[in-house]
């Protein structure tokens, strides 16, 4: 065999190994393909182009109308192209996936976001409408922003995730009181909750899971954006590259954050492939 004949032939096996080690499972071409975050289709923002899709607004969030079962022992990446087709340069392009639960259910941030350490147990029973509830070791609780949480019907093997028994909690709200600690809530109970309760500190945080962000979409070119996502959260926070505690299916995610109002933004070769 000729050196060219060579060549040819490992080009040609090399590109048979790239195209089996990536699975095309999810395209975003036209507006049927996307729904809005509320999950009814989009009429009036978004339109179809010769090149993909065209969303006015000054920001947007799209999630694929098809939802995909994602392996936490594969790797997917997901890609695609945002261009300004109108008015000024704008900000964030982002692409992720939305996380949902076995009911279908969207799952919030502060439902999933741990902060370590927090677990403990109701220390005073407390009745619908009081604000304040008693624990029996909140020392290492946060108190610096009113973003921190108490959820409620806690499990220490994290078996209750995701938690939408949940309240939120004044900032400076957790005082310790004697043998106690005292929380301060921002809206009174709507339920009592028993003394031995379990409880434990969450925060809210990213609303999605991010595989990629990317600034600078102009006029003149396309802006290329892709990013992976492997794995699942262990035990806390919110990491961009793995799924929540309690996923059961996505939606891909197209956002665009930061724009200005009358921004008309393309985008075009919107995919999620699973990576071998």
């Amino acid at each position: 065999m000729s050196l060219a004949s060579k060549l040819s032939a490992g080009l040609f096996a090399a590109a048979c190994v790239c195209q089996l080690a990536a699975a095309e499972v999810l395209t975003i071409n036209e507006p049927a393909d996307v729904v809005n975050t509320q999950l009814k289709q989009l009429t009036k923002t978004v339109v179809k182009t010769d090149d993909g899709m065209a969303v006015k607004g000054q920001y947007f969030v799209l999630f694929s109308a098809k939802t995909l079962t994602m392996d936490p022992a594969k790797k997917y990446k997901i890609s695609g192209e945002f261009r300004l087709k109108e008015g000024v340069e704008t900000g964030l392009a982002y692409l992720g996936f939305a996380p949902f639960d076995a009911d279908g259910k969207l799952i919030p941030p502060v439902s999933v976001n741990i902060i370590p350490k927090t677990y403990t147990v109701v220390a005073k029973a407390a009745a619908a409408g009081d604000s304040v509830i008693y624990v029996k070791d909140a020392s290492k609780w946060k108190t610096n922003d009113a973003l921190y949480h108490v959820v409620f019907d806690a499990k220490e093997d994290l078996s209750d995730l995701p938690n939408r028994n949940y309240a939120s909690i004044v900032k400076d709200g957790i005082k310790q009181d004697g043998d106690v600690w005292a929380i301060t809530l921002k809206a009174p109970l709507k339920n009592a909750i028993a003394e031995g309760t379990g409880v434990r500190q969450h925060r809210s945080g990213s609303s999605y899971i991010y595989a990629k962000t990317s600034k600078d979409v102009n006029p003149e070119n396309w802006t290329s954006v892709s990013g992976t996502i492997s794995g699942a959260v262990s035990e806390h926070g919110l990491y961009g590259g793995k799924l929540w505690h309690g996923t059961a299916t996505v939606r891909a995610l197209v956002m665009m954050l930061n724009g200005k109002k009358g921004n008309v933004i393309e985008v075009r070769n919107i995919k999620v492939e699973e990576l071998e």
